[in-house]
């Protein structure tokens, strides 16, 4: 599979689904968060940044279909140095992703690491409740209706 996603990446270098699964598949058959790591940030090296896209006009068919790859990207950067106990780089990627799209997952890992890592409270609470709000508890009941 690992040839795959590298053919994949080789053939169309600014597709960057093939550098998520890369990376998914380098952590979780290899453990290998190094690789993960250098993975993402070759995929966010090849982002055209914004600016770019009045003067490419219709490369990307929206800015917003840009700005999904990206946050993504950040995700995956963020969840990796997060696994690696690099906390303070991790909160920074997270960030990255939150500047470019309100998005759960970061918001997730933000909350974690304020409480866990950095023991701040007042943060936590700020990103858990931003993200209760954007992704509310689900019904716990059990189904059925009466």
């Amino acid at each position: 599979a690992e040839e795959a996603f590298r053919a994949a990446i080789e053939a169309n270098p600014k597709y960057f689904s093939p550098y998520s699964n890369l990376a998914a598949l380098q952590v979780r058959m290899r453990s290998d968060f190094a690789a993960a790591e250098a993975t993402y940030r070759d995929a966010l090296s090849r982002t055209v940044p914004s600016g770019w896209f009045q003067v490419l006009g219709g490369f990307f068919r929206s800015q917003r279909a840009l700005t999904v790859r990206q946050y993504l990207l950040w995700n995956g950067l963020g969840t990796v140095l997060a696994l690696q106990e690099r906390f303070d780089e991790a909160m920074d990627a997270f960030q990255r992703s939150l500047d470019l799209e309100e998005n759960p997952l970061a918001l997730e890992w933000m909350f974690k690491l304020h409480r866990d890592a950095f023991k701040d409270e007042d943060r936590a609470q700020k990103y858990y409740t931003r993200l209760m709000e954007l992704r509310p508890p689900r019904d716990s009941g059990h189904g059925g209706g009466s």
